[in-house]
C-alpha cells in the first residue's frame, strides 16, 4: 500500500470519515481523481493536497510525506 492511502486511511478513521466517496464528497475532489491519486500519488495537486489537509487535518510531518510523495 501506497504511504498516502496509508495516511489518508489512517485520518479517514480519526476523523470518522467512514468512506472514501464521503471524503470526495467532502474535499470537492472528484471520487475518480482521488482514487486514481491513491495509486498514483504523484498525480496530486496542491489544490487537493490542501483540501485533503482541511478534511483529515495531517500533522505537519505527514503532510510533508503527502507533498514529498506527490512531488515524486
Amino acid at each position: 500500500m501506497h504511504k498516502i492511502k496509508w495516511l489518508i486511511k489512517s485520518y479517514m478513521a480519526l476523523n470518522k470519515i467512514s468512506s472514501l466517496r464521503e471524503l470526495a464528497d467532502i474535499t470537492g475532489i472528484k471520487y475518480t481523481t482521488l482514487m486514481t491519486h491513491l495509486t498514483c500519488p504523484s498525480q496530486l495537486r496542491a489544490y487537493e493536497i490542501k483540501a485533503l489537509d482541511d478534511a483529515l487535518h495531517f500533522e505537519d510531518a505527514d503532510l510533508l510525506v503527502m507533498i514529498r510523495e506527490a512531488a515524486a
